[in-house]
């Protein structure tokens, strides 16, 4: 997996994030001023902007590979998930922090990688092994591409410390009573991944026969339950999403 390293600043502080868990550019524009010299040529000045302002346009309105169809794909927004939907909706193991936030368990302070907020989520702490799913959804056709991509970190403060808690980005695709047709999924996030340093995680898929339905989905798994009865029962930790992408190939 190819891991990008951004730095971290590290502030002191005694507070502590709640989580629920215990775990043109002008210059370019200026060119307008080329007239103040009247022996400027004409010639260039004609063909720069009809190069350019067709190929821009055209490919703008055309090229659907380079457009993000996720809403607040960063989180910046100012009202909870934004554009993002949890399923079940009464699901609270998740949170947005920001920039300068305290770090949950630690003195240290957050520093979004794009941005200036992020996505945390957690596991639930339902003693048994549970699914949480934050996600975003499209009509789709059979046959349609997509890819998903995206950056996920940890912090050391507050690890993934089992191998069967993990998290991941998923394609899902469905019919229009919700029944599965499958998932694309990226490589796992979990106890083996570095710390305090942002993943790129990445998944194509194509929407299977069946399916009308496509969803970009960031999910985590944990497994929890008794000490010393369940093997589950580790699954301390937690993950921040942002910076994410997700288009139509």
């Amino acid at each position: 997996m190819q891991v990008k390293s951004w730095p971290l600043i590290v502030v002191l502080s005694d507070a502590l994030i709640g989580c629920g868990d215990n775990s043109g550019d002008t210059a370019v524009a200026d060119e307008a001023d080329t007239d103040t010299d009247t022996d400027t040529d004409t010639d260039t000045d004609t063909d720069t902007d009809t190069d350019t302002d067709t190929d821009t346009d055209t490919d703008t309105d055309t090229d659907t590979s380079s457009t993000n169809l996720l809403v607040d794909p960063g989180f910046e927004g100012t009202d909870g998930l934004g554009g993002w939907q949890v399923y079940p909706s009464t699901l609270s193991n998740w949170m947005i922090v920001s920039t300068g936030d305290v770090l949950y368990n630690s003195k240290e302070l957050y520093e979004a990688i794009e941005g200036a907020s992020s996505l945390k989520v957690w596991g639930q702490w339902s003693a048994t092994e549970n699914e949480t799913p934050i996600y975003q959804e499209w009509p789709a056709a059979v046959g349609e591409s997509y890819s998903f991509r995206g950056k996920i970190w940890s912090h050391s403060d507050d690890p993934l410390t089992a191998s069967h808690t993990y998290a991941y980005l998923s394609i899902k695709y469905f019919d229009d009573k919700y029944n599965a047709y499958g998932s694309s999924d990226s490589d796992w996030f979990d106890f083996e991944d570095a710390t305090n340093t942002w993943v790129e995680l990445s998944v194509d898929g194509t929407v299977p026969k069946g399916a009308t339905k496509v969803q970009a989905s960031l999910e985590f798994w944990q497994c929890s339950g008794v000490k010393d009865t369940d093997e589950c029962w580790d699954g301390n930790g937690a993950v921040y999403f942002d910076d994410l992408i997700f288009q139509q190939n």
